[in-house]
């Protein structure tokens, strides 16, 4: 049998296995159900929305007041909703209740709840408070009632950028930070599957009986391959499911969200093939179950690295870090995608990069093989390898 009919017999007898197993759908459900939750609940919650700030006033509200305050919250990307409330104290039991968020004093001026008020409620009573005391000095002053309104309500000066603003922006920030989660899971979770399929045919003495048809470098690829392929298609159904309840709440989507995916799905692959195989060398290395967590610790402190930095290149996509760190083979599947999906790569750091993490994993694959065959007691003669693999 040649070695590519035997490694698709391997990768198959692998996603058989662990397609089966209730540990991946439990996985995959969890996965899918806080995608959703991320996505779905603070559209819910209106995080997203335009805020409403609920404002009341001792007695009749004051005339020419309401307008101000509605071009004060406009001016905080706001509305208001004005209401008068019979006295002073039912308005504060409104205010302590969260009824309320501020309350407007002709004499006690503007009142709020205190320290666990939002920024945003701040600043509005910040903005109506220096209204009251407008609206008095021009009184004050002698000016007309009716002039007043239309003198402190103004509609704001318009603000400019220097830099043109990108309306796609926030939302590939947002497919940058939900893409690099993403990863980051997925390498530990299939890194860990690798090590403990490994380390559970040595405990059983299986491998043994496999190596005598198989040579280790085959049966290796044949299980980064099927593990490869069971998680690639958990992947697809998360980007699937992700994408369909953004749109189902209304959220905006750029039209580079396909790029988007294609390219978090290209360094899936290539992070995927490189830790794995580190995965498959530290089980190989190993002798019992009970080492599994010691010997893969290592490689997941690595992703959890390479995960922190992808953060700091977020923030900072041309800092000096955001320039090294994608030819660095254990940190360039967590930042790369970063650095593309924000636009600031040059044409030849992508097939660089890519190369770099060829080259290594291929290093990795011969040093998984070795320690494969090294750590492994081979004797018996040879089977079927289709007997061998049986359920």
């Amino acid at each position: 049998m040649s070695a590519a009919s035997t490694i698709r017999l391997v990768a198959g007898r692998e996603v058989r296995e662990r397609g089966r197993s209730k540990a991946f759908w439990i996985g995959t459900c969890a996965l899918l159900f806080g995608v959703i939750a991320v996505i779905v609940v603070p559209a819910k919650l209106g995080q997203h929305g335009q805020r409403t700030f609920q404002v009341g006033t001792v007695g009749a509200v004051p005339r020419g007041l309401a307008s101000s305050v509605v071009a004060d919250a406009a001016a905080l990307s706001g509305r208001a909703h004005i209401r008068a409330i019979g006295s002073g104290k039912q308005a504060r039991a409104a205010l302590d209740a969260r009824i309320l968020d501020l309350v407007i004093d002709g004499q006690a001026g503007v009142l709020v709840r205190g320290e666990d008020s939002d920024q945003s409620v701040t600043d509005l009573a910040s903005l109506v408070a220096r209204d009251l005391v407008v609206q008095a000095r021009l009184r004050a002053a002698g000016l007309p009632a009716e002039r007043i309104p239309g003198l402190v309500s103004t509609v704001p000066a318009p603000v400019r950028t220097l830099i043109p603003v990108n309306p796609d922006n926030t939302a590939r920030r947002a497919i940058v930070a939900l893409g690099t989660v993403v990863l980051y899971l997925s390498l530990t979770a299939y890194g860990g599957w690798v090590t403990a399929g490994v380390l559970e045919e040595k405990s059983s003495r299986v491998v043994e009986v496999i190596l005598a048809a198989v040579r280790p470098p085959v049966l290796l690829a044949g299980k980064v391959i099927g593990i490869g392929l069971l998680g690639l298609g958990q992947f697809a159904v998360v980007a699937l499911t992700g994408t369909i309840a953004t749109i189902s709440v209304g959220r905006h989507l750029p039209s580079s969200t396909p790029e988007a995916i294609s390219v978090i799905v290209l360094w899936f692959l290539l992070g995927y093939a490189f830790y794995c195989s580190a995965f498959a060398a530290a089980g190989a290395a190993s002798s019992r179950q009970e080492e599994a967590p010691t010997v893969a610790g290592p490689l997941t402190v690595l992703i959890l690295l390479g995960y922190l930095v992808s953060l700091s290149v977020q923030s900072n996509p041309d800092g000096v870090l955001a320039r090294i760190t994608p030819f660095i083979p254990p940190l360039a599947p967590l930042v790369m995608p970063a650095r593309m999906l924000l636009g600031h790569t040059q044409p030849w750091e992508l097939p660089a990069s890519v190369a770099v993490m060829i080259v290594a994993t291929y290093g990795l694959i011969r040093l998984a093989g070795r320690a494969y065959s090294g750590n492994i007691l081979r004797f018996g003669g040879r089977v079927s390898l289709r007997e061998a693999l049986r359920p």
